[in-house]
């Protein structure tokens, strides 16, 4: 078969700009350091811990102290604000030796979720950071929250988001956690409101009551006995 010049073209184009978009992505495990605090990276060096972790991006750093009803005790929290997974795993590397959480919640990726379609990265760097925490954590139980595909600043990736979550959930039993998809009960709480109660007006991070909608799905994860009704 004979290809004509243009259509020998357009192949060549596609090739390269497609080697170009491949390029240009950071693999999935390389950490990215990003301009964190003096305090937080001191307190992710720091070997004096609570019993339980709640950590990951502005998801996790804003949920109030609630959050050790939900986790069975007191929680150290070490979210930050606008962190991706590739931020984490760079954060995560500052720990030196073993820590003894005995419960673990990840609360990771919206923020890497836009550059998806492009480099398909956020699931594995998702992944990276699981594996990093088994490795400083091995005797905890981990749970990740999914990414929440509700407020309207999201609806152009929730496409790719779902897809994000998919993908995680399939691999709990390979990367040992449990995943906690809180999706189906906001995007039904939420759905046709001009505004949702459990969500700020952002639309994207969650209210005390949507933090307080997510909390019992955590207990439940976790096995925490009185918790997990809602109590």
């Amino acid at each position: 078969m004979f290809l004509s010049r243009p259509a020998i073209a357009c192949i060549l184009v596609v090739v390269v700009f497609g080697h170009a978009r491949a390029a240009s992505c950071v693999a999935p495990d390389m950490p990215t350091a990003r301009p964190y605090q003096s305090a937080m990276i001191q307190a992710m060096k720091s070997d004096v811990t609570a019993p339980n972790l709640v950590i990951g991006d502005s998801i996790a750093a804003h949920w109030p102290g609630s959050i050790a009803r939900w986790m069975g005790g007191p929680t150290q929290n070490l979210g930050v604000s606008g962190d991706t997974p590739r931020g984490l795993l760079w954060r995560l590397g500052l720990i030196q030796g073993h820590r003894s959480w005995k419960r673990i919640l990840l609360i990771i990726g919206v923020n890497g979720a836009g550059s998806e379609p492009l480099c398909h990265d956020v699931a594995p760097a998702v992944v990276a950071d699981i594996r990093a925490l088994h490795r400083i954590a091995p005797e905890a139980t981990l749970s990740v929250l999914a990414i929440m595909q509700v407020g309207e600043g999201l609806r152009p990736f929730r496409g790719q988001i779902a897809d994000i979550d998919r993908r995680l959930a399939d691999a709990t039993g390979r990367e040992r956690f449990t995943f906690i998809d809180p999706n189906p009960a906001l995007l039904a709480a939420c759905a046709d409101k001009e505004t949702c109660p459990l969500l700020l007006p952002d639309w994207i991070h969650p209210s005390g009551a949507g933090y307080d909608a997510i909390g019992p799905l955590v207990a439940r994860a976790f096995g925490v006995g009185p918790a997990t009704s809602g109590r």
